[in-house]
């Protein structure tokens, strides 16, 4: 009996990280970001309410105050930064490319 509800107990446990995982991937930010006019570029940015959310985390990082949750939605945001880095930088090489034509 008692190894039955170890099984179920990792089980659940296995599945709560699992789920908790899938909220905290970066397709799930997607509604977080726009397109925004700056200077001459059209580039992917964060919303206003997503760049305060980064910073707060960044600062109770620095604090060495993040949960695990805040761990994972902190990577998540970075995983996200990175991507629209460097989608911004292929669209800012493929309009310098056009207007040089």
């Amino acid at each position: 009996m008692r190894q039955k509800i170890l099984i179920v107990i990792q089980l659940s446990y296995a599945t709560e990280n699992a789920v908790r995982s899938a909220l905290h991937q970066p397709s799930s930010l997607i509604h977080t970001i726009q397109l925004k006019r700056v200077d001459d570029w059209n580039l992917f940015k964060f919303s206003n309410s997503l760049q305060l959310r980064m910073e707060l985390l960044l600062a109770k990082k620095k604090a060495d105050q993040l949960t695990t949750d805040e761990i994972d939605e902190l990577d998540s945001i970075g995983d996200l930064d990175r991507i629209l880095t460097h989608a911004n930088a292929m669209l800012a090489a493929h309009d310098s490319n056009y207007l040089n034509k």
